[in-house]
């Protein structure tokens, strides 16, 4: 009993001290700290273990994984390698020589960034990496097979693992001094530098079950470079080499320590299977996974812990990665650790006192932060004295030192006495406009200009406030009903007062801020609408006395002559509507829906500051801290001054990788992007940019634009949410464009990424080639062809001339022997029955001799008239007359005989004579083509015979051989002109004429 009392006792003397510790000197009220928000990041959207985090010269963040290497990028993660080395469990990572070394499960992976290919060492080594050390020239493997040191130059490994505790090293480190430490399952070897071998250090303190030895799971050279932190199953020692002292610093919880990392100012962050322990001396914080807070830890299982020098705190565990960050420039306290309430108040106004006590005013009462005592939360009751109403719209203290309360309901002026509220309602002489809804007062003097909506403004003396409470009557009011001064509408959003003493007003649904000015008299109003195109939204007065009148999109400042110039901010694509401004330092601060703006005083320059996106309702610059506190929903976000600092810090694209489909990035330059790149026509390209600032606190957004010309800035972006920084184009057009981009709300110019898409296949220069070369082949064709084609013409022309000549000389001798035709007839009809009839022998003679020659002549005249009409029918063309067929055919039939003796000739009629009536020419042609026909396609000894018939009033004539003879095929053409039959066409020459002209004669 009595040593629960003694713990109570030193428990409660522990916060006080710690209490009191948490005042500074000068006495100013600073909001407790609160806990690390973590920004938690899966890897690829998926449950996977991170064993160790790596960030390299170029500044880029690698990840071990259970299930490969990946690299982060400061929004998103990416895979490195091939399929084949997604499997594999990487527990380390070391650079040198422009190489990252991993050790893995599946033994040393060296990763090239020239090529941006992982690839297996060429060295074998081990498998079951566990840790890597790069020394000088050496690179130190250690893992479950023992301990090896790699020369990276000559790729020799050598085994080191003689002499150590146990085979499984599981840590190693190199110290101040330069002398190598290894951490193995059971104990601590040191490497001896003059036998070159692992001795063990002798574990001078009991621990878990009372052996001297000990799983040195991690270890670390604490800041002062005298000893080394090695932490294990249950347990952390500090070891100082100089003397042989061990130390344990924390008491054994059963919590396996997994890792090691230095902090800010002396701290020790210690991951553990139970989150993340945060040392300083005797204090500790201890950081776990709760469900009830979206920014904790994501999982308690921490397999790794990394500081970076922007004071980020690196955690790897089962479900990825989380980063917090510890540089205090900026920190979000909530109301339910601020308060210990879970109540909600959305923050409208801030203001600390003459006192230092801290007002957070807005949607839910108003909240007092005092030095040495709990919050109090002031809210609307039906106790006596309490607030008015809960939304508190404005805070001021007058020069009194009274704390006033502009709210729904009324003026509260706070009673500090009995911590009560008096109310106030202010009225026109009229008693018809009521100060209920008040948005504004300030002081003047000895009185208060107080707006409120509906009401206008009202001028009152401070003196009238002495009674404590009720309804006050104005010493002069302004509204719409007013004369001479007069508003344009009654409802007031803002006031403020100028170096001058002037009043400025903003109305609702009014598009000009009014300024009055009370030694004067006069109004003056200023057409905001017509300056900028948009609606005033918010007011407010800097130190120098200048004012600040907000519209959506920027700002119109006032100086002191009331000259305006209007700022606006730089183009963002999202909703800059007007929440909250404020003073800070020289310029001012303006909330937005999407952003934070920071308004240089001086040079009047905007710049978007890396604040996360939230909507803050107040802003306000606490000149005590030096801090500027932003009201939120339920919080509030303190932000150092110095955030603002260099653009360029933190605005600057650093990085700008490219994919041209081969699904991984070159790492070789990580601004290879911005030297251009091309890709094939129908391809597809994917940009990642990043500025490789990985603090949680600032949120960088991209936007960007594809043009002809790098110098197109205007209008086109399109702007990436938070939370992307890919950029992907596909199916471009044949042509070169640039890519710009740039960060939000950055006074830099954009990057320009020149691409070029190459032509399709169609139209590569190979195929303009064969283009070329088949036009011009087309145009030589065509030449050679016109040309042909004018030389046939002109052979044509010459033929048709020839044909022409031919024609004539042929009608001419037609006409000639169509002439003797007629006479030459009636010669060969008489002599021919003159020739029967005769019966002296010496007369038939002579006939005969007429007949012969007369015949000969007609044949003559016939051929020439044949070569005119080959074609004509004409019966007109036959010269008849009547002779003994037997005979004439005997004659013919005794010519052949002669002219073939090889072949025999066999004639036969059925009578000794045969009278017909024919064209003696045209029938001897006929027997001719037949008796020649069948000669021609007969061989030697062949039987040729020829016999004449008569059968009533026909006479037929048969010509027989047993040469070749004509197939069934070729029978159907044989009667056609020209027609050979190919059986006989390669045997024996002719022209195909011969059957025509049977036909055509018979």
């Amino acid at each position: 009993m009595k040593h629960n009392v003694a713990t109570k006792l030193l428990f409660t003397l522990l916060i006080f001290i710690f209490s009191v510790g948490q005042l500074p000197a000068h006495g100013v009220l600073q909001l407790p700290d609160s806990d690390l928000s973590w920004k938690n990041v899966t890897v690829n959207g998926k449950k996977r273990a991170v064993f160790c985090i790596f960030r390299d010269s170029r500044d880029i963040v690698w990840l071990g994984t259970n299930s490969g290497l990946y690299f982060y990028d400061g929004v998103a993660t990416h895979p490195v390698g091939d399929a084949g080395f997604t499997g594999t469990q990487v527990y380390s990572i070391a650079e040198k020589d422009n190489r990252l070394y991993v050790g893995s499960n599946n033994g040393l992976l060296i990763y090239d960034y020239q090529s941006g290919l992982l690839h297996e060492s060429p060295t074998p080594t081990p498998k079951e990496l566990r840790v890597l050390l790069a020394v000088d020239g050496d690179l130190w493997i250690g893992g479950l097979n023992g301990i090896g040191r790699l020369n990276t130059e000559s790729g020799e490994l050598t085994d080191y693992s003689a002499g150590l505790p146990h085979r499984s090293v599981y840590s190693l480190l190199r110290d101040s001094r330069g002398v190598i430490y290894a951490g193995t399952y059971n104990g601590v070897a040191r490497l001896d530098s003059q036998t070159d071998t692992f001795t063990p250090v002798r574990v001078r303190v009991e621990h878990g079950d009372g052996h001297n030895t000990l799983f040195a799971n991690c270890m670390l050279e604490t800041a002062d470079k005298e000893s080394i932190i090695i932490g294990g199953e249950g347990f952390l020692f500090r070891y100082t080499p100089a003397n042989d002292r061990w130390e344990k610093l924390m008491p054994g919880d059963d919590s396996n320590i997994k890792s090691l990392a230095r902090g800010d100012d002396g701290h020790i962050l210690i991951g553990t299977d139970n989150g993340v322990v945060d040392m300083d001396g005797d204090s500790i914080r201890h950081y776990r996974h709760d469900t009830r807070q979206e920014l904790s830890l994501a999982d308690n299982e921490i397999w790794c812990i990394l500081t970076d020098d922007r004071h980020n705190i690196w955690a790897g565990h089962e479900r990825g990665f989380s980063i917090a960050s510890n540089s205090g420039a900026l920190r979000t306290l909530k109301l339910s650790a601020l308060a210990h309430s879970g109540e909600g108040n959305e923050i409208h106004s801030i203001y600390r006192d003459s006192r230092n006590d801290l007002w957070l005013g807005g949607t839910n009462g108003v909240i007092r932060v005092a030095s040495g005592a709990a919050p109090d939360w002031y809210r609307h009751t039906r106790e006596p004295k309490s607030l008015s109403h809960n939304r508190v719209r404005a805070i001021h203290e007058d020069t009194d030192g009274n704390i006033w309360l502009a709210t729904d309901a009324g003026i509260n002026r706070f009673d500090r006495g009995n911590g009560g509220f008096d109310m106030f309602h202010i009225v026109d002489d009229t008693g018809a406009h009521n100060s209920n809804w008040v948005y504004a007062m300030v002081e003047s003097g000895e009185h208060f200009w107080i707006g409120s909506f509906l009401s206008g403004l009202h001028y009152v003396a401070k003196s009238k406030f002495a009674e404590g409470k009720g309804t006050i009557e104005a010493d002069m009011s302004i509204n719409m009903d007013t004369r001479p001064i007069s508003l344009t509408n009654n409802l007031v959003n803002n006031i403020v007062r100028d170096k001058a003493g002037d009043i400025w007003i903003i109305l609702f649904r009014d598009n000009a801020v009014t300024r009055y000015s009370p030694s004067t008299g006069s109004i003056e109003r200023h057409d905001i609408f017509e300056l900028t195109g948009e609606y005033p939204t918010g007011l407010c007065a800097d130190r120098s006395g200048r004012v600040w009148c907000a519209f959506n999109g920027g700002t119109v400042v006032f100086d002191n002559g009331g000259k305006p110039v209007t700022v606006k901010f730089p183009p963002t694509n999202s909703d800059e509507t007007t929440l909250a401004l404020g003073e800070v330092g020289d310029g001012i601060w303006i909330s937005t829906q999407s952003n934070v703006w920071n308004i240089d005083g001086r040079t009047l320059e905007a710049q978007l500051l890396p604040i996360p996106q939230k909507a803050y309702t107040a802003v306000y610059d606490d000149t005590a801290s030096g801090k500027v506190y932003l009201g939120g929903t339920d919080e509030i976000v303190e932000v150092d001054r110095d955030i603002i600092g260099n653009p360029a810090d933190y605005m600057t694209i650093r990085m700008v990788l490219v994919d041209k489909g081969e699904g991984h990035f070159n790492l070789s330059d990580i601004n290879n992007g911005s030297n251009g790149m091309m890709i094939p026509y129908g391809g597809s390209v994917t940009l990642v940019v990043s500025s490789l600032d990985y603090s949680p606190e600032s949120v960088q957004r991209y936007m960007y634009k594809l043009s002809e010309s790098p110098t197109d800035t205007l209008g086109g972006w399109i702007v990436m949410p938070e939370g992307s920084n890919t950029i992907s184009f596909s199916d471009l057009k044949m042509g070169r464009y640039n890519v710009l981009v740039k960060s939000i709300g950055s006074p830099s110019e954009p990057i320009a990424i020149p691409l070029r898409v190459s032509a399709p296949a169609a139209l590569s220069w190979w195929a303009v080639t064969a283009y070329i070369i088949a036009a011009i082949g087309l145009i030589l064709w065509i030449i050679w062809y016109m040309r042909r084609r004018n030389m046939r013409a002109i052979s044509e022309r010459e033929r048709l001339n020839a044909l022409e000549n031919v024609e004539r000389k042929l009608t001419f001798l037609s006409n000639i022997s169509h002439d003797l035709k007629t006479p030459l007839s009636m010669i060969i009809g008489p002599v021919s029955l003159m020739k029967e009839k005769a019966r002296d022998a010496e007369s038939k003679k002579s006939l005969e001799t007429i007949y012969d020659n007369a015949v000969r002549l007609n044949n003559m005249i016939h051929r020439t008239l044949e070569l005119q009409h080959l074609e004509d029918t004409d019966e007109n063309l036959l010269i008849v007359s009547v002779f003994d067929a037997v005979e004439f055919c005997r004659g013919v039939f005794e010519v052949f005989r002669e002219n073939n003796p090889q072949k025999h000739f066999i004639f036969h009629a059925s009578s000794q004579q045969i009278h017909i009536e024919a064209d003696a020419v045209k029938f001897e042609s006929v027997i001719t083509n037949l008796l020649s026909n069948a000669c021609k396609y007969s061989d030697e000894g062949a039987t040729i015979s020829c016999g004449i018939s008569r059968h009533d009033d026909r006479v037929e004539i048969v010509v027989s051989d047993d040469g070749v003879g004509i197939s069934e095929a070729d029978q159907p053409l044989v009667f056609q002109r020209m027609f050979r039959s190919a059986a006989t066409s390669a045997l024996k020459e002719g022209t195909g004429l011969g059957l025509y002209l049977i036909k055509k004669y018979h």
